[in-house]
């Protein structure tokens, strides 16, 4: 073989590596990607069911206030009603 065939073909080899190469680092990004959208999928899902959870506690700690304060009340109610609804459409 010539040296221009000889560098062909190692020319071909190392393209044929780098495609492998490209390959492996684009199926690990799309795992990668997914595992972050899990990740994030979960984080927004506890900080959802923190803020429903301290929104049950206003309204309940709203309803045993003496004397009770109706405007209290309702908007804790609305708070919780709306972190259900964020979470019932999270879901």
């Amino acid at each position: 073989m010539s040296d221009g065939s000889n560098n062909l073909v190692v020319l071909v080899e190392e393209l044929e590596n780098f495609k492998k190469t490209l390959n492996s680092l684009d199926e690990q990004a799309k795992l990668d990607r997914a595992r972050l959208k899990e990740e994030h999928h979960q984080c927004a899902q506890i900080n959802l069911n923190d803020k429903k959870n301290q929104a049950l506690r206003d309204f309940v700690a709203a309803l045993e206030e003496d004397p009770r304060d109706g405007n209290k009340i309702l908007e804790a109610a609305q708070r919780y009603v709306k972190y259900c609804t964020q979470d019932r459409l999270h879901k």
